[in-house]
């Protein structure tokens, strides 16, 4: 998709985003304007819990979380909701239109939150894996890997989205290195569910 379908499909989102967000702006209880990053910080909790059974009501819940996030200059909040925003559209093949929530939420989450930037570069990675831009997503997964460093769980993903990414290019053994490397970041972080996923890779890589 070009440049400018790309912007085209950027100025869509933000316009909709905004008439969702105002139409849900009304019916706030009154807590949520004496503790607005508090009320965020929890919208944004909901989200990754229900994205699978209910994507709508996921990304309207990222959305009001993103108009109060916009209204309190809560940095932390901005970025989160759109990469809640993302990771919704992600999961429904909206891959263009995640990326560029995603690169929204690059831009506005602070520097010191390494993990939720690591996490998204991860989910970068893997959206551009699965638009077959195999040299973009690695270099997602690079900038993932380079703050990853200290955190189990975040480097297990990174290795784990590059052996999908070798799997897919045809370069085996090192679709296999980078899971098995998953693997001992898994059990060290104890993340029982991605050494599920990982198992299941590699029977498919073999």
């Amino acid at each position: 998709m070009n440049r400018l379908m790309r912007f085209f499909i950027g100025i869509v989102l933000v316009l909709t985003v905004q008439s969702v967000c105002f139409a849900h702006s009304a019916s706030l209880p009154s807590s949520a304007k004496t503790k607005p990053e508090k009320i965020i910080d929890s919208l944004n909790d909901i989200p990754l819990r229900i994205y699978l059974e209910s994507p709508d009501s996921a990304r309207a819940i990222a959305e009001k979380a993103l108009l109060l996030a916009e209204k309190a200059k809560y940095k932390l909040g901005i970025g989160r909701s759109f990469m809640n925003i993302g990771h919704v559209y992600w999961s429904q093949s909206y891959n263009i239109i995640a990326l560029f929530c995603l690169d929204k939420a690059l831009m506005e989450l602070p520097k010191n939150q390494q993990r939720l930037i690591c996490d998204a570069y991860n989910i970068e990675g893997r959206i551009y894996a699965d638009l077959g831009d195999y040299n973009k997503a690695l270099q997602s997964l690079k900038k993932a890997e380079n703050l990853a460093k200290g955190d189990p769980d975040c480097i297990a993903e990174t290795y784990g989205e590059r052996s999908l990414v070798y799997k897919r290019t045809g370069k085996y053994d090192e679709a296999i290195k980078y899971a098995y490397k998953s693997l001992s970041m898994d059990r060290m972080a104890g993340d029982k569910a991605d050494e599920a996923i990982i198992y299941g890779r590699l029977s498919g890589i073999y």
